[in-house]
């Protein structure tokens, strides 16, 4: 995983780097910025509401502080991997 992610990084950073400066020069710390604004902007909570809840099948839905949360701690182990 920490290998795709690595190359996936690197792509981006090259594709996307002319467009945004900052993903070229400090790509963790920019995808870092990126993760927080999911927590802090609210269409994200609502888009998943709207889309991803009623896509899960059966009586358990899991809310959007606890998928949230789980991807955080997911993103930033992945993302403090990519720089050790």
């Amino acid at each position: 995983m920490i290998e795709l992610a690595r190359d996936t990084i690197a792509k981006d950073a090259e594709r996307y780097g002319n467009q945004h400066l900052q993903m070229r020069k400090l790509p963790i710390a920019e995808l870092r910025l990126g993760l927080e604004e999911i927590s802090k902007n609210p269409i994200y909570k609502e888009r998943y509401k709207e889309f991803v809840t009623p896509m899960v099948f059966g009586s358990t839905q899991v809310p959007w502080e606890q998928a949230y949360k789980r991807f955080h701690e997911s993103s930033i182990a992945l993302l403090t991997s990519l720089v050790q």
